[in-house]
């Protein structure tokens, strides 16, 4: 049994490790811009022997210098290229998230990737649309031919 679960280790460590190699070490990192606190995340990976047969998760964080915490477990797509993970994903306000592939291994446990592992993907919510105040003359105001007309405006993000 010790030697069941030393091999299941060591087969999540090399799943991992291959999830690591994937995609995002030649791809470079995609953004996205949401305006919602839902929406869609996709990550793309080249390897398709070995993630195939693991089940994998999305991380996020606000910093991956700082670690990854779980989003939830990705849908593997079958795409013309080769596979893609995708889920639904939900932060709790606007900001910037960088979003980056791990493992579950047969036990359950999450194994998320390495602190300071790059990010697969950084997505850019903003669901505060831009505001524009345009102060015109009042309506009705008569100008003669050599008179300037003052507009004045205050935008805020």
């Amino acid at each position: 049994m010790r030697n069941s679960m030393r091999f299941l280790a060591g087969m999540a460590v090399l799943c991992v490790s291959a999830l690591s190699a994937s995609g995002a070490q030649t791809q470079p990192m995609r953004e996205l811009y949401v305006r919602a606190h839902r929406f869609p995340v996709s990550i793309a990976s080249e390897r398709t022997d070995v993630l195939a047969s693991g089940r994998v998760e999305m991380f996020v964080s606000k910093s991956p210098a700082d670690g990854w915490m779980v989003d939830g477990t990705c849908l593997l797509v079958s795409m013309p290229d080769g596979l893609e993970y995708q889920r639904e994903a939900t932060v709790p306000y606007d900001g910037i998230f960088f979003f980056r592939l791990g493992m579950l291994d047969a036990s359950g446990n999450h194994m998320p990737p390495p602190d300071n592992a790059p990010a697969q993907l950084k997505v850019i919510v903003d669901t505060v649309a831009p505001v524009l105040e345009i102060a015109t003359p009042e309506e009705g105001t008569h100008f003669g031919p050599k008179e300037a007309i003052h507009i004045s405006w205050k935008t805020s993000d």
